[in-house]
C-alpha cells in the first residue's frame, strides 16, 4: 500500500524518520534495493517491509507485510499482504509519527522570542539566568 507525504511534514530526511519509527535500513542481497523493515515480534518474519520513492516535493512510502521467506532456493517470489487491516494499522501509525512531528515543529516555530525569554530552567531560576 502507498501514500506519499511532503517533505516538508518531515522534520528530518526520510532515512531518519523510518529509524526513529523503528525500522532498521537492509539492502537486498539479490536486486540491491534499498528499504526498510521492522519485525513486530522476536522472529524475522512476519515483518513490514518498506520502500521509499523520493521526488522533488514529495516522499512515497510502499509498504507491505511480509509473511514469510520465499519458499524453495532460488525463488523471489514471498507470501506478502499489500492490503488489510495490519497493512492499515501500520500506515495509520506512520501518520501519526510524522503528525506528531510536524505538530511539535509548528508549536516550537510558533513561540515567540519573550516566551522562549520567560521559561527558565531549574539553573537559570536558581542563578538567575
Amino acid at each position: 500500500m502507498k501514500f506519499g507525504v511532503k517533505k516538508d511534514k518531515i522534520n528530518v530526511n526520510a532515512e531518519q524518520f523510518m529509524r526513529a519509527a523503528g525500522y532498521k535500513y537492509i539492502t537486498d542481497h539479490r536486486s540491491g534495493k534499498e528499504s526498510f523493515v521492522r519485525q513486530p515480534g522476536r522472529n524475522r518474519y512476519p515483518r513490514f517491509h518498506i520502500y521509499l520513492d523520493h521526488q522533488p516535493e514529495v516522499v512515497f512510502f510502499d509498504l507491505h507485510l511480509d509473511q514469510k521467506e520465499a519458499s524453495y532456493p532460488g525463488a523471489h517470489a514471498h507470501n506478502a499482504e499489500y492490503d488489510g487491516n495490519v497493512v492499515e494499522g501500520e500506515i495509520g501509525r506512520l501518520k501519526n509519527l510524522i503528525l506528531q512531528n510536524a505538530r511539535r515543529s509548528d508549536s516550537d516555530i510558533q513561540e515567540s522570542k519573550e516566551e522562549v525569554k520567560e521559561k527558565k530552567g531549574f539553573f537559570g531560576k536558581l542563578f538567575g539566568r
